[in-house]
């Protein structure tokens, strides 16, 4: 797995991926972990300018949390 991603974001410390699974860190320390996002929503979300709206539009309620 890469190093995570850190992000300016107000609740995400980092985000990585690694084989379908998204590591989203946040600043509370708890990481959230989601299954079988295609690599394109990765790139997507790593240009978002918002990478909080991103996970809430577009990957919360669509792919599985672990």
């Amino acid at each position: 797995m890469a190093e995570p991603i850190p992000v300016n974001s107000s609740w995400v410390e980092s985000i990585d991926f690694s084989a379908g699974l998204l590591t989203v860190n946040t600043k509370k320390g708890k990481p959230i972990v989601f299954l079988g996002v295609p690599p394109e929503i990765w790139e997507q979300l790593q240009a978002a300018p918002s990478k909080g709206e991103f996970i809430n539009k577009f990957i919360k309620g669509k792919f599985k949390e672990l």
